[in-house]
C-alpha cells in the first residue's frame, strides 16, 4: 500500500515540475489542472488528506518560487556583469579607433556594441520572464485549492 506521504511528495513534485515547464501565465494555470484531477483520485487512498497535501504543495511551490527567483536574480546579475565588462572593452575599442581616425574600426566597435546589447537584453528579458512566471505559481496553487473547495493561506 502506498503511504499518503509518498503520494503527497509525488503529486507536489509533479506539480512543481509542471509549473517549471510553463512558459506563459495561461500555462501556469493549466499546469495545475491535471494535479487537481490526480488529487481527487488520490483522495480515495486511505489516510490521504487533501488539506495536508495542499499545505505540502504550497510549501513546495514556495521553495520552487524562491529557487526560480534566485536563479533569475543570478542571471540578471551575470548579464549586468557581462554588460559592464563588454561596455568597458567596447568603449576602449571605440576610443582607440577614434584616436587612430579609423572609421572602419569605429563602425565595427559600434556594431559589436549593438549586437552585445541586443544579446544581453535577450538574457535579461528571459530571466525577467521566468521570474514573472514563478511569481504566478502561488496564485495557481490557491486557484487549485479553490477548485478543490479548500482554503489555502
Amino acid at each position: 500500500m502506498v503511504s499518503p506521504a509518498a503520494v503527497y511528495a509525488t503529486l507536489a513534485d509533479q506539480a512543481v515540475r509542471a509549473l517549471e515547464d510553463a512558459s506563459t501565465p495561461e500555462a501556469v494555470a493549466a499546469a495545475l489542472a491535471p494535479v487537481g484531477r490526480q488529487v481527487r483520485a488520490a483522495a480515495a487512498v486511505p489516510g490521504f488528506d487533501t488539506g495536508e497535501f495542499l499545505a505540502r504543495l504550497a510549501a513546495a511551490v514556495g521553495e520552487g518560487t524562491a529557487r526560480r527567483r534566485k536563479a533569475s536574480e543570478d542571471a540578471l546579475a551575470s548579464a549586468q556583469a557581462d554588460a559592464d565588462s563588454a561596455s568597458a572593452v567596447l568603449a576602449a575599442q571605440l576610443a582607440g579607433a577614434r584616436h587612430r581616425r579609423d572609421q572602419a574600426g569605429e563602425y565595427e566597435a559600434l556594431r559589436q556594441r549593438s549586437e552585445t546589447q541586443a544579446a544581453l537584453q535577450e538574457r535579461i528579458d528571459a530571466a525577467a520572464h521566468r521570474a514573472e512566471l514563478a511569481r504566478l505559481w502561488p496564485t495557481g496553487t490557491k486557484e487549485l485549492a479553490a477548485r478543490l473547495d479548500l482554503p489555502l493561506g
